[in-house]
Parts: structure tokens; sequence; C-alpha cells
């Protein structure tokens, strides 16, 4: 399936470090772009024009076509999700996929064929494939790689650094 401008809805699921400003890139070449958080405390902000990460000033925000929402009904009929919530470590430093697989139920719910999805999320090798594969189709009914497309974009900002 290929993106055509202006045509279909882009959406990025988690709103922080990572999400806020890809969601924000997307907006300016597909004007359906939607920013997805669970928390409607932030959608608020954002809507508000305040990012707590500080990584968007209020005035991108204010002049961005992005919309920022909680409610998982703007979610359908979108054919490119980008996934990128939060993997914290526990206090044994092993991942919580817990939000990742949230974020793929959640997508899997509304998925419809033809439709791609790209982990953007900090993972270990096999999760993409083993964990977030298996819950779209086991929700969604759909077959990877028939029905829909899976992909992995290894994160690229790092806190603090």
């Amino acid at each position: 399936m290929e993106l055509s401008c202006g045509q279909d809805k882009v959406a990025v699921i988690g709103l922080g470090y990572v999400g806020l400003p890809v969601a924000l890139a997307l907006s300016k070449h597909y004007p359906n772009t939607i920013g997805f958080d669970i928390n409607p405390h932030r959608i608020d902000e954002l809507n508000r024009g305040y990012d707590r990460t500080q990584e968007i000033d209020s005035q991108a925000l204010a002049d961005t076509s992005l919309h920022f929402t909680a409610e998982i009904t703007h979610l359908v009929d979108t054919s490119f999700f980008i996934v990128a919530v939060p993997t914290p470590i526990d206090k044994n430093r092993r991942p919580d996929l817990s939000p990742l697989i949230k974020a793929s139920e959640l997508i899997g719910s509304i998925l419809q064929p033809g439709s791609i999805v790209v982990y953007e999320s900090t993972v270990y090798p096999g999760v993409t494939d083993d964990i977030c594969s298996n819950t779209l189709s086991r929700i969604s009914g759909l077959k990877r790689g028939i029905d829909f497309k899976l992909g992995y974009s290894p994160e690229r900002i790092s806190t603090g650094d």
C-alpha cells in the first residue's frame, strides 16, 4: 500500500518524546494525521499548546494540522500506524512490554486489510515478530503479510543524550 498525500489516515500511537515529533513531521505531509495517546490529560495539554517533554514548542503545536485524541473511534479507517509507546524496565532491568501489547490490542481491534503497522518503540529482537504480530493477528483476525504489513523502525532518540 502506498500512501498518497491527503488520502490516507496516518496515526501515531503514543505522544511522548519520540511519538510527538514523528506525528508533527508526518502531519506536514499527510493532513489526515492523528496523534493518539491513552492519557486524556496529555491530549488536553497538547491541544492547549503545552508539551511537557519540551520537544515541541507551543507555536509549532498551534500551527499544526495534527489532530490530538484519546478516542479510539477517531482511529477507525486509519491505514498507517506508527507505535511509539514506552517500554519501561523493571527493577531487574527487564522490559515491561505491557504498553506495547496494549497498543497492539488497540490497533488490532480496528485493523483493516491493507493497513501498515510500524513499531518504533525500543524492544529486544523478536518482539515485533513474536509478540506484536501475533497480538495484531489474534485481535483482528487478519494475517500478517497477507492482510496487513508489519515493520520496525528503531528509535533514534535517547533521553538525556
